[in-house]
């Protein structure tokens, strides 16, 4: 009790556990309005396969994790309400986890309260909706964006995305952490693995610039080579052999030029997509261009540019294909990246090296994605439309 205490005197402590509680339930009243409301999201569906799991209908697959901690912590429930409000304490968790971190990373750069604001604001940020305004149709799906508020697994992995993001920092920096790499790498694999793809494609080049071809560089490779044996193994399961697939009809992975964006919208429109969504970082970099970046910067950026690589050539066949499992890892790189810019930003400020007139451009640009994120908050639980 007293080293609680203690703890609890440091004051950016005492702000990670207020912003905490209200990032949880703030979280869960909107997890309990889905589902008085009867608002479509995966929370409901997610529920639905932990109860069939619970009565022996559908198996534990490569991607169990979220299941299996709801189904423990609920008795092995089969009672759906049950089952659901645990699932929603779960994302709940894992939403006020990622603010809390988020709030950590830039405190130290911000200051208490301007970390807490922004890391709140960061919460509800959203990309800037173009061609909703433009074609009047789509305001999330069209949409470059670090959050979502309907998907309990991409909820729930996010906070370990960072995590993963900025352990792999540390260890370019010289920290022994590669067993808490390859721990984070399992957990996120174990929920959602869509980031994994873009780190795995991305990280073995910055360890080559950061290490050269030495024995460093090849110790850095052992969570990628970890990371490839759990997507080969996680892969074999869902597209060879179709273990826990609820669809009969078999989906392959297939190399097609904008295949899942094309039902929404013409290609023309995919770069004002990405202007609108990635608009403050796009701003931030402009703005900043003639000053020092750190490794983070190019890093977060460079995931951001492969994963649209892979949203744009990758596909899914069969029932997957308007699943759009390829474009989740976007949310993830974005995430990461808007961290980083809020870093930069607030390092750059500290040393005198921003100006007020593009401080003020650059708070306003964020504000206007919080705008847009409220905006889309009240679409998704008055108008109940999360598209």
């Amino acid at each position: 009790m007293s080293f609680f205490a203690d703890w609890l005197e440091d004051k950016e402590n005492r702000f990670s556990v207020f912003l905490f509680f209200i990032l949880f339930f703030s979280f869960f009243g909107i997890g309990h309005l889905i589902l008085v409301r009867d608002i479509s999201s995966d929370l409901q569906l997610h529920a639905g396969y932990c109860r069939m799991m619970n009565k022996g209908e559908f198996p534990y697959t490569g991607i169990f994790l979220m299941f299996f901690i709801v189904n423990i912590i609920s008795g092995f429930s089969t009672d759906f309400i049950t089952l659901y409000y645990v699932l929603a304490c779960l994302v709940s968790t894992g939403f006020a986890s990622k603010g809390v971190l988020i709030f950590r990373l830039i405190n130290s750069l911000a200051g208490i309260m301007k970390s807490f604001w922004f890391s709140l604001g960061s919460m509800i940020y959203f990309g800037i909706p173009v061609l909703f305004f433009v074609r009047n149709r789509y305001f999330y799906v069209s949409n470059q964006t670090p959050n979502v508020f309907h998907s309990s697994s991409a909820i729930l992995v996010a906070p370990l995305t960072l995590i993963l993001f900025f352990l792999q920092i540390s260890y370019w920096r010289g920290k022994k952490v590669l067993g808490w790499i390859c721990l984070v790498i399992f957990l996120t694999a174990s929920i959602k693995p869509s980031f994994l793809l873009v780190y795995l494609a991305v990280t073995p080049f910055f360890s080559i610039w950061r290490f050269g071809f030495n024995r460093e560089f090849f110790s850095s490779l052992i969570p990628c080579i970890f990371l490839v044996f759990i997507l080969v193994i996680q892969a074999f399961l869902i597209y060879f052999i179709q273990y826990g697939v609820l669809e009969t009809d078999n989906s392959h992975i297939i190399v097609s030029f904008f295949d899942y964006w094309s039902f929404f919208y013409p290609e023309k429109y995919f770069l004002y997509s990405c202007i609108g969504g990635f608009f403050f970082p796009i701003c931030f970099w402009l703005v900043t261009i003639d000053q020092s970046k750190s490794i983070s910067f190019y890093y977060s950026g460079f995931l951001v540019f492969v994963s649209l690589l892979i949203f744009i050539f990758f596909s899914e066949t069969g029932a997957r294909r308007f699943h759009g499992n390829f474009g989740w890892q976007t949310i993830f790189a974005h995430n990461a990246l808007l961290v980083v810019c809020l870093r930069e930003m607030f390092r750059l400020e500290v040393k005198g090296l921003l100006p007020n007139r593009k401080k003020t451009m650059l708070y306003s640009i964020f504000s206007i994605h919080v705008l847009c994120g409220l905006i889309y908050l009240y679409r998704f639980l008055v108008l109940k439309d999360y598209n």
